[in-house]
């Protein structure tokens, strides 16, 4: 799945477009459960476009 997603957001890079990959290694497919100060600091960064700061 992540590699599919990742052939999604290339893709999509190559065509003029812009994202940024938050990997979170501790968790599994609840990160906003398992690590949510993590996933709030990403999630404001990315709304308010300016890079999180390193937990």
């Amino acid at each position: 799945m992540v590699a599919q997603t990742r052939a999604v957001l290339e893709a999509y890079a190559e065509r003029g477009g812009a994202y940024r990959e938050a990997v979170f290694e501790a968790s599994g497919h609840s990160p906003l459960l398992e690590e949510p100060e993590r996933f709030v600091a990403e999630l404001v960064a990315q709304v308010i476009g300016e890079a999180p700061t390193a937990a």
